[in-house]
């Protein structure tokens, strides 16, 4: 479902809606911030009428527990009232008074939000959401409302409005703590400028976001009527979109990049985590280009951030290829090989007629692999290039072979039951006791 928020303001609230978009965060004011001043009004006329009624079946005593329920649920509701946000958004992006009061008479714009992206992280942020209920009168809670949790009581909190406020069609985000939450950033899927929005301003918006694959709309007034139409300005299809897809050549200096970002997740603003898988092996300086614009539109708010590189077409995740991670400062540690490491990989020579050959670029210890016919016997020959202070080394196993399901299988002298076997796809698999536990690439 897509819903809109509608923005607008002097250039000071400008400046920090659009710094909110790219920072791919939402700000949930408390309740006493909106304009409603009904907002959160409940009437407690059919939770008296039932304690009334348990009096005269129950007697006094059991009244005077159902008394002390109600008050309990008061003091639950005055509490979270006193901590929630709520954000509001519309079902509508072409409604001209929603223009004209939140958008700044029209001079503002509107932002198109994936509802779905919006609420990825619902479970790690506590977010409520629900459409707002238009009424004649306030809600009433009951005996019932007593024990309700989770949705339901914010809803019955939060979830409900005057009818004259029906034209809104309003679709509430409530948080559990009021202030800045971050969200997926793919959520926003459109802009669209207001009819008397400023050019430049659009021109700013257009240049910030360029890139992240959103629509950008103007809005207009149909003629002869009270209506607006939108008008995009932008073709989606002939632009480019690299908004966390790459690593751009002028930072990478190897050409653009492909990146993939697997895993986010968010422990509130505590700390963060993020899993990304890169193309190829990137230099320093690309990754602290990567983790600097991670920590500043992902993880803007959080204290620590721990980032995780891995290859692509690396079998094991077991261990990062590197990893560029935010405690006090920024500290980038390279596990796997560096370009350095890969060249010296593809210069190795052995010794015989070599039959194939692999690559095993994405271990702490990169590695590459020979199979070698010398004086009529099989050998694989392991090697190993210069890392730290290491030397470069040579492992040669002499090898017999068998057939397992109908591939060939090729065992060596080891106490671990280690073998290996090649794939219909011309890959190396390691094999021992407990089975599969790598697989390298052929070298093509």
């Amino acid at each position: 479902m897509l819903v809109y928020k509608y923005r607008g303001g002097d250039e000071k609230v400008f400046k920090r809606d659009l710094e909110s978009i790219q920072n791919n965060r939402f700000f949930a004011p408390k309740f006493d911030l909106l304009n409603d001043p009904c907002e959160t009004l409940v009437c407690t006329d059919r939770l008296i009428q039932q304690t009334k009624f348990f009096t005269r079946i129950f007697g006094k005593n059991k009244a005077e527990n159902i008394s002390e329920f109600e008050n309990a649920l008061h003091n639950v509701f005055d509490e979270k009232k006193k901590i929630f946000g709520i954000y509001s958004l519309s079902k509508t992006y072409n409604d001209e008074l929603l223009w004209a009061h939140y958008a700044n008479s029209h001079k503002g714009f509107c932002i198109e939000f994936d509802l779905e992206k919006l609420l990825e992280y619902e479970n790690q942020f506590g977010l409520y959401s629900f459409d707002v209920v238009y009424k004649e009168s306030p809600p009433n809670y009951t005996i019932k409302d007593i024990n309700s949790k989770g949705n339901l009581l914010i809803q019955i909190i939060a979830g409900y409005k005057s009818k004259r406020w029906e034209y809104e069609k309003e679709f509430r985000i409530v948080t559990d703590f009021a202030g800045s939450t971050p969200y997926h950033f793919n959520a926003v899927k459109g802009i669209y400028f207001g009819v008397n929005m400023p050019e430049e301003q659009k021109l700013k918006i257009i240049e910030t976001l360029k890139g992240r694959g959103i629509q950008f709309y103007e809005m207009n007034q149909i003629p002869k009527t009270y209506k607006f139409e939108r008008i995009p300005i932008n073709d989606l299809k002939t632009e480019s979109y690299d908004y966390f897809k790459i690593i751009p050549n002028k930072v990478s200096k190897i050409g653009d990049v492909k990146i993939k970002i697997l895993e986010i997740e968010y422990f509130r603003n505590i700390k963060g985590t993020v899993n990304i898988e890169i193309e190829k092996i990137i230099d320093e300086n690309s990754i602290k280009w990567l983790a600097n614009k991670i920590k500043g539109e992902l993880f803007k708010e959080s204290e620590r951030v721990f980032i995780f590189l891995y290859l692509k077409g690396d079998f094991n995740k077991s261990i990062a290829w590197a990893t560029a991670h935010f405690s006090k400062e920024l500290e980038i540690i390279i596990n796997g090989p560096t370009n350095k490491v890969i060249e010296e990989l593809q210069n190795a020579v052995v010794d015989g007629e070599i039959l194939s050959i692999w690559n095993d670029y994405y271990s702490a210890i990169p590695s590459k692999y020979f199979l070698v016919k010398r004086n009529d016997k099989l050998f694989m020959n392991v090697y190993f290039p210069v890392k730290d202070n290491a030397k470069s080394s040579e492992l040669i196993e002499e090898l017999y072979t068998s057939t397992q399901n109908g591939l060939t299988r090729y065992d060596y002298e080891n106490h671990h039951g280690e073998y290996y076997i090649i794939e219909k796809n011309g890959n190396l698999s390691l094999y021992s006791e407990n089975g599969k536990f790598k697989e390298l690439l052929i070298n093509i």
